[in-house]
């Protein structure tokens, strides 16, 4: 309670450090069960993990001589199936950590990859995975039930995502394909293309399935609406929405929060976040959330699932949680937006690159680093008044913008210009980026 005279407190979060636990090398991704259970990958294991609050590791799974490429848990939780560099899929018990079963990649003479680069599980019970030019869709117990493939001379598809239980999509240079699926056959039923055309690098899917946000290596973040027009209209191949305005240097990650909204981009020391659902009149409103040190690189980014905190990580093993309520107050000048909270996965501060990250659904976050290090970070509300040290107030945030004049510039209207639907033209709207005079 606060005391006689003093306005009541403003909690905020605060990232405590909880628990860590050693890999035999770097972390390559942290996969996530319907029922709670944590695979964490390495080139050379799989360790699972029992849920918070014990996280007691329960089996490691060595790769033996073929390095682990991917890993994804069934949809059911029962299950992780991995991707190989031998070519295999492989199914797991997670519980005990023994085999299930394991299915080598059907394969043409066009892949010129042998491994497994990517695997990715629908809520329907299928498994997608993609190898050189074939992505194959498995069933129950590893069934081989369709090799997809598309046209072109594109070298290899990668970047799968499940829309649904049944719609799955994959990236092939320029252009995304849409399949629907069932047990006896499969249907190609849309196919979306970067425009001007450049190879898609990065593709996130929204969570309600209608949407797909795809990096390309042309600087440029392009939307597409995949849901099929109204009677009568032709769906176009076309992004609803183009964005490369602030966006300097190549996109590593992309994100999107639970109510498939807000879209979150990672750009050298910047995180951009974009509300897609304020697309109106060709405008769309942009946020820069700031704090890393100067050199830092952002290498992973995820919103909290069913919350309002983004959390991003970078190279230099510093993590930043921002929070989206904040985006729309007073305090926020030229469009940045200030982190709340603020952790470090290295006691030593050795600057442990972050490779992987994960929220967990009891609200941990989950990081992975380059050195082979898994840390927990539960986030807990604190009053606002005994964490200053990670809270910038409105003057303070006024100083900053006033100081850095080459970086950020506040135009009357608080989104960016477009010029034409969904096209972000350079050097307007809420900020833009310039070079300093002289």
């Amino acid at each position: 309670m606060a005391s006689k005279g003093q306005p009541p407190s403003v909690w905020q979060p605060e990232l405590n450090r909880t628990w860590d636990s050693n890999c035999n090398g770097a972390v390559t991704s942290i996969a996530l069960s319907s029922k709670g259970k944590i695979a964490v990958s390495t080139r050379s294991s799989m360790y699972l993990f029992d849920p918070p609050p014990s996280l007691t590791l329960k089996n490691e799974i060595a790769a033996g001589a073929a390095d682990i490429t991917a890993t994804a848990f069934s949809s059911k939780g029962t299950d992780v199936v991995s991707g190989g560099a031998d070519g295999f899929v492989r199914w797991w018990q997670a519980e005990t950590g023994q085999d299930v079963c394991a299915t080598q990649f059907p394969r043409t003479e066009s892949d010129g990859e042998l491994a497994v680069q990517e695997v990715a599980c629908s809520k329907g019970g299928f498994v997608a995975a993609v190898s050189g030019r074939s992505l194959c869709v498995f069933g129950m117990g590893g069934e081989h039930l369709h090799t997809l493939s598309v046209e072109g001379n594109h070298t290899q598809l990668s970047q799968v995502n499940w829309l649904s239980e049944t719609a799955v999509s994959a990236c092939a240079g320029p252009e995304v394909t849409v399949w629907s699926i069932s047990q006896e056959q499969y249907q190609e039923t849309g196919t979306f293309a970067a425009n001007p055309t450049a190879n898609i690098t990065y593709l996130a899917a929204s969570p309600n399935g209608r949407y797909l946000a795809g990096a390309c290596d042309n600087g440029m973040v392009q939307v597409w609406d995949t849901q099929p027009p109204s009677s009568g209209q032709q769906q176009t191949m076309d992004p609803m929405l183009k964005i490369s305005e602030g966006i300097e240097g190549n996109v590593v990650r992309l994100s999107w929060d639970s109510t498939s909204k807000l879209l979150a981009a990672a750009v050298h020391n910047d995180v951009l976040v974009w509300d897609i659902s304020a697309v109106t009149d060709g405008k769309v409103e942009s946020f820069v959330c700031m704090g890393y040190e100067q050199g830092a690189r952002v290498t992973c980014l995820a919103f909290q699932p069913g919350g309002s905190l983004l959390a991003s990580a970078a190279d230099n093993g510093q993590c930043l949680v921002h929070d989206v309520n904040s985006f729309g107050s007073n305090g926020v000048v030229n469009g940045l937006i200030n982190y709340v909270a603020s952790g470090q996965v290295s006691n030593a501060d050795s600057g442990d690159a972050v490779k992987a990250m994960a929220w967990h659904p009891s609200g941990i976050l989950l990081l992975g680093t380059e050195a082979g290090t898994v840390v927990a970070f539960q986030v807990v509300k604190v009053p606002q008044q005994r964490n200053p040290a990670n809270h910038v107030a409105a003057p303070a945030q006024q100083q900053l913008a006033q100081a850095q004049p080459n970086k950020f510039v506040k135009n009357h209207d608080t989104r960016r210009q477009a010029n034409g639907p969904g096209v972000v033209e350079p050097g307007r709207g809420a900020y833009s980026r310039r070079q300093q005079a002289g």
